[in-house]
């Protein structure tokens, strides 16, 4: 038992080191934003910088993202059930095993998950699952400044985050009495964040739909 425990830490160490990276980058950008609006030309080159740096921790975390909704939620239910949980068959796989000890750990209304949270997470692999694939492309290929993704992506990070606050005042309100409150958040922050500085990286950014002017047409 003692190196499935082992293996569980790290899995929750790996979220909080994201949710650091999250924060900082939020921060830096910030003040990377206020610095710009007051020297823009010792600026413009630190804040492309810095965008390209959270421009990959987005990425990160999309391919995150969309591993856990099209792969490791369904991979439960499939093998699990929505009410299969605490099984000895469900715990003899590796998935059951971890979501069993997340649930059983940290957030135990996963134990017997309510309606509305299964439809939530069913949300996360049809809805979610392919707005995170398309920010995936949108990232790799260069395309995260366009209207079209930003005409995609506004939308999808508003609901994201809305679904989001619904869960984490559930949390609060129903579920403080037996869930690990700190650690409920810090797993589960990412989905909050994530979006949180995907609007804030396209406001400082606005959508390009043209290729910059060329030297001769700035004269002309």
């Amino acid at each position: 038992m003692l190196p499935y425990l082992h293996l569980g830490e790290l899995i929750v160490v790996g979220f909080v080191a994201v949710v650091a990276i999250l924060t900082l980058s939020f921060i830096s950008i910030t003040l990377t934003n206020i610095h710009s609006n007051v020297n823009v030309k010792n600026g413009t080159q630190k804040q492309k910088n810095l965008l390209g740096m959270l421009d990959s921790v987005l990425l990160g975390n999309m391919s995150m993202f969309l591993f856990v909704a099209w792969f490791f939620e369904p991979s439960v239910v499939y093998l699990c059930g929505w009410e299969g949980l605490v099984t000895q068959e469900c715990q003899a796989t590796t998935i059951g095993w971890l979501w069993h000890y997340y649930a059983s750990t940290f957030d135990p209304v996963f134990l017997n998950l309510p309606l509305w949270l299964r439809i939530v997470c069913s949300l996360d692999t049809l809805l979610f699952g392919p707005f995170y694939l398309i920010s995936i492309v949108a990232f790799v290929t260069g395309q995260a400044d366009t209207k079209w993704y930003r005409f995609v992506a506004l939308p999808f990070s508003g609901m994201l985050i809305y679904s989001t606050i619904i869960y984490f005042a559930y949390e609060c309100i129903a579920e403080a009495h037996r869930a690990s409150l700190v650690w409920v958040f810090l797993i589960n922050l990412p989905w909050t964040m994530a979006p949180v500085l995907l609007i804030a990286r396209l406001m400082l950014v606005g959508p390009s739909s043209s290729p910059p002017a060329t030297g001769k047409d700035k004269v002309r």
